[in-house]
């Protein structure tokens, strides 16, 4: 961290809550000397599936979102679980979420949300040829509608901001255009 400016003083646990750890970093500016404590929020690693069927529909979902008090519209996503692989985590998230599943995996990477405070990584899974194979098990937090759109409605929804949830439309953007325009 010193070839960045900072100098790392000292970290504490500040709350543990239901999805991530509050750790308080304190650091100093080497640049000019100033201490500031850092809020890190330490979350597991997440995923997010674009899930195509055989004819070419995506399987997003709608759910209510409390930080925004409203409902998303959104790819399937979730966090993995301890010890749990992405790949294992993507496939449940999928199937837990929507019902869907697939033979067909691709790896799109991973982005980091939001390395301003969060210490994770978001990891991009692509399932082609999904299959409605079971009942969605959503977690007890979740109350999910299933949407299957076509590529032109997904673009379309992301313009119109029916689609705005960030991660989603960075996951979906590695398969789609989705650019409002072109310069």
């Amino acid at each position: 961290m010193k070839e960045f400016g900072w100098e790392l003083l000292s970290s504490e646990l500040n709350s543990d809550l239901n999805i991530f750890k509050v750790n308080i970093s304190k650091y100093r500016n080497l640049r000019n000397g100033t201490i500031l404590d850092a809020v890190i929020l330490d979350t597991p690693d997440w995923v997010n599936v674009i899930a195509v069927t055989e004819d070419n529909r995506i399987i997003l979902v709608e759910q209510f979102r409390f930080g925004a008090a409203m409902k998303s519209l959104e790819v399937p996503a979730g966090l993995i679980e301890p010890g749990e692989a992405h790949l294992q985590a993507a496939k449940r998230e999928l199937s837990e979420e929507t019902g869907y599943t697939s033979e067909q995996w691709e790896y799109l990477g991973f982005v980091k949300p939001n390395p301003a405070f969060l210490n994770n990584r978001c990891h991009f899974w692509l399932a082609r040829n999904v299959q409605l194979t079971e009942q969605p098990r959503p977690d007890p937090g979740e109350n999910l509608k299933v949407k299957l759109i076509t590529s032109r409605e997904l673009k379309q929804a992301v313009i119109d901001g029916k689609i705005n949830h960030s991660i989603s439309i960075a996951a979906l953007s590695r398969i789609f255009d989705l650019r409002v325009t072109q310069i």
